[in-house]
């Protein structure tokens, strides 16, 4: 009997510590406030035979009171309906606390996405850019992903 009261004991601690954590968990990610990301800018960075190399330029906005590490950005950026690049970029990036920080991604692009861009702001000197996919952060709470998705326009006129 003695016995059989430790176990139920035993049983009943587990599961109120089990209860706990997940209840700890819930109340951390309530706690988290989403960063928000917007792309900023596109900097041409090289323009060739084979195709081209720019740096989308994000501003990462940390609304949290603690920091954050992003520790992966996924993008896909579309010029006038057509994906021109899409990749994922894995270097640690600190966000300080209630800061917005600036995150560059190295993006190259083919020849066939390059002169497709290239049509498009040859009408007007200007094309519109959306940029989305996904920031990974570390927290106190562990590991959040959340997805981002910003519009812009480069205009190569005023450059």
């Amino acid at each position: 009997m003695i016995r059989s009261t430790h176990l139920t004991r035993t049983t009943a601690l587990v599961a109120l510590f089990a209860l706990s954590a997940l209840g700890c968990a819930s109340l951390a990610r309530r706690a988290f406030a989403t960063p928000i990301v917007t792309l900023k800018d596109v900097q041409v960075k090289a323009i060739g035979l084979t195709g081209g190399a720019v740096d989308l330029v994000l501003e990462v906005n940390n609304p949290n009171e603690y920091r954050l590490d992003a520790k992966s950005v996924t993008y896909t950026l579309v010029v006038d309906s057509t994906t021109i690049a899409s990749g994922q970029i894995t270097q640690l990036v600190t966000l300080p606390p209630k800061q917005r920080s600036e995150v560059r991604l190295p993006v190259s692009i083919g020849v066939k996405e390059l002169m497709g861009a290239a049509r498009v702001m040859s009408k007007s000197g200007t094309v519109t850019y959306h940029v989305i996919g996904e920031v990974t952060v570390a927290t106190p709470f562990g590991s959040i992903t959340r997805p981002y998705d910003s519009v812009g326009q480069y205009d190569a006129i005023r450059r």
